[in-house]
Parts: C-alpha cells; structure tokens; sequence
C-alpha cells in the first residue's frame, strides 16, 4: 500500500504520543528512510537484514582509531536506530495488523532482537579498539569490552524473563486474560514495586543511577553523547589547541565510559538480587494461575 509522505509522517506522530521521549529521538528522523522503503516496496525483513550492515560497517571505522574516522562510525551506529524504527513503521503499513499478537510475523521479532544483539557488541569493541589507539591507554579496551557486555547482559537478562514468564505460564496451563504485553509491563512493575521512571523528578530521570538509569547511560542516548564529547575534544584540540586532562586522561570521555559501566553494572546487579530473593516471576505465575 503506497502512502504519501505526509501520511507516514502522521502516523509516527500519533505513534510517539503513546511512547516515552528515549523512543522518541530516532523515529523524528525515521521518515524520510521509511517513506524510501514503501516506495521502493521493501519487505521489513529486508530493511532488517539491510540494517545487520550498520553495525559491521560502525565497528570498521570507530577501530580505526581517528578523530574522524569515529565520529562517522558512531553515524552508522545511529543510523541503525533509525533504520530499526523504520522496520516495524514498514511492517504495520504494509499490514495494519503486523503488532497484533495472533497476526504478526514472530521471524520478524526474532530478526530484529539479533540486530541487537550486534549492536551493542560492535559498539563496545569499536570504541574500545578505536580510543586505546587515539589515546594509546589500554583502560579504553577495558571500557569498552566492559560496555558492550554489560550492553547485551541487560538485554538478554529482560528478555529472559519475558521468556521464562511465558513459559511459566505455558508449563502451569495459565489461561492468562491479559495480552503478553500487559504480563510484561506488570512482572516489571512488581520487580520496582510500584516504581517507575517516568514518575522520577526531571533530574532523576536524566542522571539518575538507582533504581532506574538516567537517559545519559541508556543505549538510546549513548551514542549521541559519545560523538559530542568526542568532537568537543577535537575542537578544543584542534582549534584552541587545549587538551581537557581528567584524572590523567584526555578528555571527558574516560569519565563518562565509567560511569556508564558502573551505573549499567548496578542495575544489572540490583536485577539479579531481587529476582533471586523476591521470586517475582514464579510469584507473580501462580498470582496468575490463583486468579483463574
């Protein structure tokens, strides 16, 4: 179904008006890429499978070890969260039922988790590669090694117990009344009692570490930051010819890259903790099962 720029472009807006603003950054900029791809008639599989190219391509220039040659790899990195909005934009105009759970596609899903799965590991290794060359200390290898780990150790550990809770519910024959989606949104309510991000103060919500991490050190925002602080430290040295030296480090950077693993190092922590000694998943099954 071929559809105008302007009806595509209205579409996402009324779309990011029932999503938080860490979704928002990339899908203002997804229009032009997804109006290409139904003009074209791509299939989503295809711009998926186009976007595994992102990454690769990311990780081969931050490796290099350039001021330039990173600032254009992080761009590939932020093109594929652009071309990952643009997927799921083509699958439901394509198939307005593609979001259904008895409808849509589940190789579609599956195509676009592996995608991040990449993502995170090609990012951690190609800063980590690309600043001990540009700085020549080995604690960038670290950082970033550490970054992408902690990266997909996040992401496995969510999706592990979306998968643990269907299967739960499946090996205890739960005749389940709510959509998967609301059992997901529910066990996470419970493992923060009650708690959540968006009802953190603004301040919270940006630079906060527990229990939620602030958008600074989520993976949307990330990259964003990474290329600011790098072109910052070009400029200053290239330009005002100044190096900014933090704790015997070039640039802000290394700070940064810290805090990041240590805030995401908390959080992933703090999960295990509750999960083993609250047993939310098994509680909440049979709370499920009991109300049946």
């Amino acid at each position: 179904m071929k559809k105008s720029y302007r009806e595509i472009r209205s579409k996402q807006i009324k779309d990011l008006k029932s999503k938080t603003s860490r979704y928002m950054v990339y899908r203002a900029f997804s229009t032009p890429f997804t109006y290409l791809f139904v003009r074209l008639d791509f299939s989503p599989y295809s711009i998926t499978m186009l976007n595994f190219l992102s990454p690769l391509l990311g990780f081969l220039f931050l490796s290099l070890g350039t001021y330039a040659s990173i600032l254009l790899g992080l761009l590939f990195f932020v093109l594929f969260k652009i071309l990952d909005c643009s997927d799921g934009e083509v699958a439901r105009i394509r198939n307005p039922k593609a979001m259904d759970e008895l409808y849509k596609s589940i190789e579609g899903p599956y195509f676009d988790s592996v995608g991040h799965f990449i993502y995170p590991i090609f990012l951690g290794m190609g800063l980590g590669i690309g600043f001990f060359r540009l700085f020549g200390s080995e604690l960038y290898l670290f950082l970033g090694v550490a970054m992408g780990l902690l990266s997909v150790q996040e992401y496995s550990a969510v999706e592990l117990i979306k998968s643990y809770l269907r299967k739960g519910i499946i090996d205890r024959k739960v005749n389940k009344r709510l959509s998967d989606k609301a059992i997901q949104n529910k066990i996470i309510e419970k493992i923060y009692e009650g708690k959540s991000w968006g009802g953190q103060n603004i301040l919270t919500r940006i630079f906060g570490i527990y229990p939620f991490p602030g958008l600074v050190y989520t993976g949307e925002y990330n990259i964003i930051i990474i290329f600011f602080l790098i072109a910052s430290d070009y400029l200053m040295k290239t330009i005002l010819d100044f190096n900014l030296v933090f704790l015997g480090f070039t640039g802000l950077i290394a700070l940064y890259l810290i805090l990041y693993v240590l805030v995401r190092t908390i959080w992933f922590l703090d999960l295990m903790f509750k999960l083993k000694n609250k047993e939310y998943i098994s509680k909440y099954i049979m709370e499920l099962k009991n109300s049946n």
